[in-house]
């Protein structure tokens, strides 16, 4: 039997959902409704992940610079980079402060 259309996108759906559940301790919505919206923060995650592969895919390592579609393959990263990085901020901060709280409590 085939797969639908949308097998590799539900894919890295579902994977990302899993990725962002175990590292940043946070439900996306990657597999809910109003995630498949394509101005949703997890639909421009997938598209970038999905557009960062299919360019990398097509370079070789040495002249990735000199690519024409290295713009393309670029501005995926930096989203991936901004969104990405907004989580691990958030989730430093959190650590920063459970571990700030329990050393005053260790103190008293």
């Amino acid at each position: 039997e085939q797969v639908p259309a949308s097998f590799h996108e539900d894919m890295i759906r579902w994977a990302m959902e899993c990725f962002c559940n175990l590292t940043f301790n946070k439900h996306l919505g990657f597999l809910e409704s109003p995630g498949y919206n394509s101005t949703s923060e997890p639909s421009r995650i997938i598209s970038s992940l999905i557009t960062a592969h299919k360019y990398m895919n097509r370079s070789e390592s040495v002249a990735i610079l000199l690519i024409p579609f290295a713009r393309k393959l670029f501005e995926a990263c930096d989203v991936l980079d901004g969104v990405i990085g907004r989580y691990v901020r958030q989730a430093r901060t959190k650590i920063t402060a459970r571990s700030s709280f329990h050393r005053e409590t260790d103190l008293s």
